[in-house]
């Protein structure tokens, strides 16, 4: 509810945003009035860097699966889960599970350190956190650290992993179920949190995510589901991600199904939600999309040496089809709710040319979670790091390639040369600069004006022409007109643009 009087009957308060000093960003319509905005919403690639981290050691193997990074006492931990085959034939090959951690001080150079947890082939020196023991499978296992301040110590950290309980009818024998560690090395059994039974119950079969939400005052998790039909697989429905919330982390709500309004139903595999760090109040979400086409082309006779002999195998002696048929590609999706979400259908991780390894099961599967890494050039503003798998099942040792992409780069507004404009929804704020993260060509140009509620410009109100690449420009006016003066009114910002992306903006 807006606490400020308004300059306009009441009836139109809840068409005002009150924004306050938050970092929002310009990577949906959230803020647009789209009646009035010309410029494109357009999703940006980030760019993939060499060397890659080699997954080499003898434990490896070459099956290595969804990697996730926390940050603990000053340094970065990237735990990853490694499923080791004979040879390179992830079809005929048998399987060991383990969940692997690499550490780092940069999120650039990372080291593999003893842990001297569980033992390999006689020797404790490795850095293996957990094996499958018991009833325990790993193929999903995620590690979070409990933020939550009443958090038993013991259970600092907390892991997700799905365990078939086949004395159930399916889906009932889908169980999620809680591990719990005092230091994120030792783990223990907990309790299931919930199974396929409750009212759109889901599957699990996923990297299923989980965190605790300081607004809320609540554990929130994504976890996969699967819809239109009652089955399980690509033949029986289509994979998705669904919310659900919990006070203690062991009784949960029904899951929902998120909310893409009008875009395209498609299968989607893991989810990656997570806070931005620099605005937690909007979620990101980096999804990896799952396509199989179910038949063989002959474009895939052309994918890879090696490849298209493994898919051959694969499709003729039906041991593992989506080998043969499926791609996979990694999203981008933002939301201020964590339910209704603006994805981008547009691919953000793809696989680069093809060769022997790549276009396959796997491909475009970001690590969970991001780290603020500097460029390697003086005097120049930090980026955002991720991480990315190649050659997931089919070499070994398989690779993790670093990505980088501009603070608050995931998306933006864009004008091409023709100029375009940009109008944002009425707003209220706190502060008395606006700041800009924006790019635009030596040419290119923003103009900002700042007009009423209801699109009139406000005397003084035109900025001087801001060109350059820059993440936290200050908005300053021809006239020197003073933005405290509006404080307390719904005011709108139109940016009129020239070759140029606008990604977030503040007021100070």
């Amino acid at each position: 509810m807006i606490e400020h009087k308004l300059a306009v009957a009441q009836r139109d308060w809840d068409k005002v945003i009150d924004i306050e000093d938050r970092r929002e960003m310009f990577w949906s319509d959230y803020l647009i009035d789209n009646a009035r905005t010309t410029a494109r919403l357009t999703v940006n690639k980030p760019t993939k860097l060499e060397p890659p981290i080699t997954m080499d050691a003898p434990w490896d193997g070459n099956s290595i699966s969804y990697p996730q990074i926390l940050f603990v006492d000053g340094e970065y931990r990237m735990y990853y889960l490694t499923g080791i085959h004979d040879g390179n034939n992830p079809i005929t090959g048998s399987a060991d599970t383990v969940i692997c951690l690499l550490t780092s001080k940069d999120g650039i150079e990372w080291s593999r350190p003893n842990l001297g947890v569980f033992e390999w082939k006689g020797s404790k020196e490795n850095n293996i956190v957990m094996q499958e023991i018991d009833d325990l499978v790993l193929d999903n296992f995620f590690i979070l650290r409990d933020e939550n301040p009443n958090c038993p110590s013991d259970e600092k950290y907390k892991a997700l992993t799905m365990v078939e309980n086949h004395s159930k009818p399916f889906p009932a024998e889908r169980e999620l179920w809680c591990w719990t560690s005092p230091d994120g090395f030792h783990f223990k059994k907990g309790w299931m949190m919930t199974d396929g039974s409750v009212p759109n119950g889901g599957i699990f079969d996923s990297m299923n995510i989980a965190y605790w939400d300081e607004k809320k005052g609540k554990y929130v998790s994504y976890v996969r589901g699967l819809h239109d039909a009652p089955g399980r697989g690509t033949a029986d429905g289509l994979r998705d991600i669904r919310y659900m919330e919990s006070d203690d982390f062991k009784n949960w709500s029904n899951p929902v199904i998120l909310n893409y309004g009008n875009s395209d139903d498609y299968e989607l595999y893991t989810n990656n939600i997570q806070k931005y760090y620099r605005a937690p109040h909007i979620l990101t979400g980096f999804p990896t999309r799952y396509t199989e086409r179910h038949w063989w082309t002959r474009n895939n006779d052309f994918m890879g040496e090696e490849n298209v002999a493994l898919r051959k195998e694969a499709v003729e002696t039906s041991k593992l089809p989506r080998l043969g048929f499926v791609q996979t590609d990694g999203l981008f999706m933002s939301s201020h709710d964590g339910i209704n979400w603006d994805r981008f259908d547009e691919a953000m991780f793809t696989a680069d040319a093809e060769n022997a390894y790549n276009w396959v099961y796997g491909d475009g599967y970001p690590a969970y979670g991001m780290i603020e890494t500097p460029r390697p050039y003086p005097h120049t503003t930090n980026e955002i790091s991720m991480y990315v798998m190649e050659g997931h099942q089919r070499v070994k040792p398989n690779r993790i390639y670093r990505y980088v992409i501009r603070l608050d780069g995931f998306a933006s507004y864009r004008a091409d040369y023709e100029q375009k404009v940009v109008c944002t929804k009425p707003l209220m704020f706190e502060g008395d600069t606006l700041t800009l993260n924006f790019k635009t060509s030596a040419r290119g140009y923003i103009f900002v004006r700042v007009l009423d509620y209801y699109g009139k410009p406000f005397e003084g109100f035109q900025s001087y022409e801001i060109f350059g690449d820059a993440y936290d420009r200050p908005v300053l006016f021809d006239s020197g007109a003073e933005l405290s003066k509006l404080k307390g009114k719904p005011i709108r910002l139109e940016f009129v643009m020239s070759d140029a992306d606008i990604y977030s903006m503040k007021f100070e």
